[in-house]
């Protein structure tokens, strides 16, 4: 019996847009239907692709692929965790996309930066915490248990990354590591700190 993948709020089509995006969660849907083989060099092209986004783009697109991961893992009593983690991740991480792509934006402030960026290498390390709980769970020769592999890896590739970009902000900018008494929340929108770099709100 398949487990029950909770699915976020996002409509058919959105998550269609998100996937079609990012094109690595169609692969992996594929490889767990075995309509594509896992070989050696598809788990290279799949580390090539995931390694190339950035840290908050990056956490999106593991979140979708967990989610199919978390569906096909029966053996795992833990995918179930995996499943509801990841589709809350796809579900905020992807509505903002979806909300902001294709829209201008104001440079962001470093202030705003931290604290839009603060909450992805969290994310990320619980992403790859849960995978790693599945691993240990799976047949680690299962199109499930190498896919766990993989994206748990770059789940901490992109935390650690994440983290080195507070950590410049922060030293960048160390009066602004709390705000100052009359900050109030303003509305936020995805911004680009960097180059091909989008972050999203909390």
């Amino acid at each position: 019996m398949r487990i029950r993948v909770p699915q976020p709020s996002l409509s058919d089509q959105q998550l269609a847009t998100l996937h079609a995006r990012f094109v690595v969660p169609i692969a992996i849907q594929m490889i767990l239907n075995d309509t594509e083989q896992l070989d050696e060099e598809c788990e290279c092209a799949l580390h090539e692709c995931l390694s190339e986004l950035q840290p908050d783009t990056g956490l999106l697109c593991l979140a979708l692929c967990a989610q199919h991961v978390a569906g096909a893992a029966t053996e795992s009593p833990i995918a179930q965790m995996l499943a509801i983690s990841s589709a809350r991740m796809a579900d905020e991480y992807g509505a903002a996309l979806l909300a902001e792509s294709g829209r201008g934006a104001e440079p962001l402030s470093d202030f705003d930066a931290m604290l839009l960026l603060q909450q992805v290498p969290e994310d990320l390390e619980e992403l790859a915490t849960l995978l790693d709980a599945v691993l240990a769970q799976s047949d680690p020769h299962s199109p499930e248990g190498l896919l766990c592999d993989i994206l748990s890896v770059q789940a901490l590739v992109h935390a650690e990354r994440a983290g080195h970009e507070l950590a410049e902000l922060s030293f960048l900018n160390p009066e602004k590591h709390t705000p100052p008494p009359t900050h109030r929340p303003q509305p936020r929108t995805l911004e680009r700190l960097a180059e091909n770099v989008i972050v999203f709100p909390r």
